[in-house]
């Protein structure tokens, strides 16, 4: 997939990687291992972004991640997470803070609403990394807006 806002950066969907099925994990696995030792520049696998729903970010390390982690990325390449519905995450938490307070501002609520779920965010990166056992170096937080501002550009 190539954006025309930004032709040089291309990118490779997983397509079916998330089912486990044998096929699709091993294809994974032999292009990210042809792509992070190619020579040209061009050709290299230069990131990895991984997607986590904030709304999934409760649930048990599937088999495919664990593959994944412990077969498929090398040091090469590294792996940014990205946690995908993260305005939604906020709303859930300003609900939950709005309905027990009494007489707040809304809008300091909002705020108390984010920082907690900047901290969630940050311990839920952690445990992800020691339930994969792996070192990921950056994270990162991605909300409806940015997808939708995304698909406009492709357009």
């Amino acid at each position: 997939m190539v954006f025309r806002s930004h032709p040089g950066f291309i990118f490779h969907d997983s397509s079916g990687f998330e089912s486990g099925a044998e096929k699709e994990k091993l294809a994974m696995q032999k292009f990210i291992e042809e792509r992070s030792s190619e020579t040209l520049e061009v050709d290299q696998l230069h990131v990895i972004w991984y997607c986590v729903s904030l709304d999934e970010s409760t649930r048990t390390v599937t088999h495919v991640e664990e593959f994944f982690f412990q077969k498929c990325v090398t040091p090469q390449v590294p792996v940014v997470l990205i946690f995908t519905k993260y305005d939604v995450f906020v709303e859930h938490i300003f609900g939950e803070i709005y309905r027990s307070a009494q007489n707040q501002n809304v809008d300091e609520v909002y705020k108390l609403a984010e920082k907690l779920a900047q901290e969630k965010v940050a311990y839920i990166f952690e445990k992800f990394q020691t339930r994969i056992n792996y070192k990921i170096e950056y994270y990162t937080v991605l909300t409806g807006d940015a997808q939708i501002s995304a698909k406009f550009k492709l357009i």
